[in-house]
């Protein structure tokens, strides 16, 4: 999560680094939806970090206020890997049962069409 680049366009939101692409190529399909899982749930625990801290936060000094999201960035991707509050998991369970509903969805739909066709 620490290699996404500024969007200049929307400074609130990281445009992915360029090698996004080929940083998930070695893993199976598993490993590549809970690496995904943990690193959501990281930015949505950073993001819950950086709210709640904003009520405590009375200062504008940009060189502090970027030490801090950098901090929360990190806490957030540590206490994700760990485990997190279960949110990266859910994600992961309802990704894991829809990829396993379309993929009988489609099994369903093939044999149909090899009866239809005369071919079952």
């Amino acid at each position: 999560m620490s290699d996404f680049k500024p969007n200049y366009i929307n400074p609130n939101y990281l445009l992915p680094p360029d090698n996004f692409a080929n940083e998930f190529s070695h893993l199976n399909n598993k490993e590549k939806i809970k690496k995904a899982s943990e690193q959501f749930e990281a930015f949505f625990l950073e993001e819950i970090l950086k709210e709640a801290y904003k009520s405590f936060n009375t200062s504008n000094d940009f060189q502090e206020n970027t030490y801090q999201d950098m901090f929360f960035q990190n806490i957030a991707k540590v206490l994700s890997e760990a485990g997190g509050v279960g949110f990266g998991k859910f994600i992961e369970k309802a990704v894991e049962q829809e990829i396993k509903d379309l993929h009988q969805t489609n099994l369903l739909n093939q044999e149909k069409g090899n009866k239809i066709n005369g071919k079952a």
